[in-house]
């Protein structure tokens, strides 16, 4: 009977994903669109980690903006290449503000990152010639001397290194020709202009480094969406606490709070309530005096003391939907209460787990498609999602898929979706897969 009633209100999980999606977009306080300026804030890009972005970043130059080596070695022309010898000039190091002229005929010992001088076409390894002759210049030996000292003092020894009146007596001879120019040319990283970073990106470690090579000390970015977590059930109890019968520790709430410190969300609140009417309205109230978006974990299915629905619409909320027609998940529900959306998860420890990876919307979703790895014989009345591995082109399911069980999710890297249907699905089925 229960199944009967799930099944006669369930909704199709596209359509239920296109519910909160579109609740999200009408909420003020969460909304990402134009105009919405009270939402966004600027930030130092050193403390943008985590962040969406809210405008786009144009390079404000070229990257590199000059031509420089690759390569510690020698710049000069090809025609330079097949020389019995080449006479070497002047050296320059990366930081080296004053480039000289490369003369027709001569080499210039140019470091890693080094600015090459007008004229430079290609720049051989070091370990590619033989140096016919070195006489050590002041300078040149003040900086062998002084290059594993303090900052100030290497400084110095470059600053001498790169002045061009003090030319080192060298001849090297080009032992193998390179096979690229070993050069790195002006917009090599990226082009003036161009979009180096997207409005909606949440902001990685590689974005901010991608960001601070262009410059850019500031940015624009979404505030953090402010979620609470109310958990219900007179079973759960916070670890730490011994463990009476008929009792267990609330792995959801330890989930759900850690995915959403990872997704960059601030979690204002954590409230643990019994099953009753009065004091999970009252925790509701509470957590949502906190919140731009409320989720609660168990009381959603119709047992005696699932009572999350009503509870609900005696605060005046508004239940979007009660029953999504995929397993496990198919009790969740979605509302909201004075505006705020409000994503309700069943007790389940996997049911829970699975429905906030595919629903929440603070959460960039990859999804792609993948070869079965093993058989499936099971039947599926309606769609279901099972805990798997993804290797870059198969996913294996686990063994055990119970929605109570949480070891087998410590070592998936993906859920897997399987369709309805009572045919075997065989090994190499194309299936859907979001990655975790």
């Amino acid at each position: 009977m229960r199944q009967e009633r799930e099944a006669a209100m369930a909704i199709e999980l596209e359509e239920a994903v296109n519910i909160i999606r579109v609740s999200m977009s009408s909420s003020c306080s969460l909304c990402k669109e134009e105009g919405f300026e009270e939402n966004r804030m600027r930030l130092p890009l050193k403390a943008a980690r985590g962040y969406i972005l809210a405008e786009d970043i144009l390079a404000p130059f070229s990257q590199p903006p000059f031509r420089r080596s690759a390569m510690d070695g020698y710049a000069m022309r090809y025609s330079e290449l097949d020389a019995e010898s080449i006479p070497v000039e002047n050296t320059i190091c990366a930081g080296c503000t004053d480039i000289p002229v490369l003369k027709p005929g001569t080499a210039v010992r140019i470091m890693t990152g080094g600015a090459l001088p007008a004229g430079a076409e290609v720049v051989v390894r070091q370990e590619d010639v033989e140096v016919i002759s070195d006489t050590v210049t002041p300078a040149e030996a003040s900086y062998r001397e002084n290059s594993h000292k303090e900052p100030g003092i290497i400084a110095q020894a470059e600053e001498a290194l790169c002045r061009i009146d003090d030319i080192p007596k060298v001849r090297i001879k080009i032992l193998h020709r390179p096979s690229r120019s070993n050069i790195s040319e002006i917009g090599e990283d990226f082009v003036e202009g161009t979009i180096i970073a997207e409005r909606g990106w949440r902001l990685s470690a590689g974005a901010i480094g991608c960001l601070a090579a262009a410059g850019i000390e500031e940015v624009s970015v979404y505030k953090k969406m402010r979620v609470a977590l109310v958990a219900t059930g007179d079973e759960l109890v916070p670890c730490g606490y011994p463990l009476q019968i008929g009792q267990i520790y609330d792995s959801s709430e330890r989930y759900i709070s850690s995915r959403l410190e990872e997704l960059g969300c601030s979690l204002e609140t954590i409230i643990h309530v019994q099953d009753d009417k009065e004091k999970i309205a009252d925790a509701i109230l509470t957590a949502l005096k906190k919140a731009d978006f409320l989720i609660t974990t168990g009381g959603v299915s119709v047992g005696i003391g699932d009572l999350l629905e009503a509870v609900v619409r005696s605060l005046g909320g508004k239940v979007l939907f009660h029953g999504i027609r995929i397993k496990p998940g198919m009790p969740t529900m979605f509302s909201l209460i004075d505006g705020i959306p409000v994503l309700s998860l069943s007790g389940n420890p996997f049911s829970a787990w699975a429905m906030f990876e595919v629903l929440f919307p603070g959460r960039d979703k990859i999804y792609t498609t993948a070869k079965l790895g093993t058989s499936c014989i099971c039947k599926r009345p309606s769609p279901k999602i099972v805990r798997g591995s993804w290797n870059g082109a198969q996913a294996v399911f686990e063994p055990k898929q119970k929605n109570g069980t949480t070891f087998e999710m410590s070592r998936s890297n993906c859920l897997i979706f399987l369709p309805e249907g009572e045919d075997k699905l065989t090994e190499g089925t194309d299936v859907k897969i979001l990655l975790l």
